[in-house]
């Protein structure tokens, strides 16, 4: 679109091209003794039922409250590949669910790692929960990851 707002499905298409452009038509490959994991948030709780800017305003409230209080509305997705990397056990409100990354979700979790709440990923096709998926670090922007003594 040369003139006028850009469409939010339009710039969803070019990044799925470009997805697209990136893996080849071959599956997402993670070489012997690496890990590799992509962090993502999926909607939850009233954020799930409408991806809105009121919905949005929302979970900014609640997090304005209290961190745990977004937990309300995202929970954290891992979709993992290689050898076991971190994160095994989820420690706080957000839950922690761990999909294997493979062929039929790696486009997806990379869209999703890069979106921002006006284009979500939706991951339908792969052994993820359905739903809307967004860059992890509107759960994890600085990973406050449990530590060990």
């Amino acid at each position: 679109m040369l003139h006028g707002k850009t469409d939010t499905r339009e710039v969803a298409a070019t990044c799925r091209r470009i997805a697209q452009a990136v893996l080849g038509g071959h599956p997402l490959e993670v070489r012997e003794r690496v890990s590799l994991t992509i962090v993502t948030a999926r909607a939850r709780g009233p954020l799930a039922a409408a991806e809105s800017k009121t919905a949005f305003a929302r979970a900014v409230l609640s997090n304005a409250v209290s961190r745990e209080r977004l937990a309300g509305h995202l929970e954290r997705v891992l979709f993992t590949a290689g050898a076991p990397g971190f994160m095994a056990e989820p420690y706080d409100a957000f839950g922690l669910q761990r999909i294997t990354l493979d062929a039929r979700n790696d486009e997806d979790a990379l869209l999703a790692s890069a979106r921002s709440r006006s284009s979500a990923s939706r991951c339908a096709t792969s052994p993820a929960p359905a739903g809307n998926y967004w860059d992890g670090a509107l759960v994890d922007y600085h990973l406050l990851l449990p530590t060990r003594a």
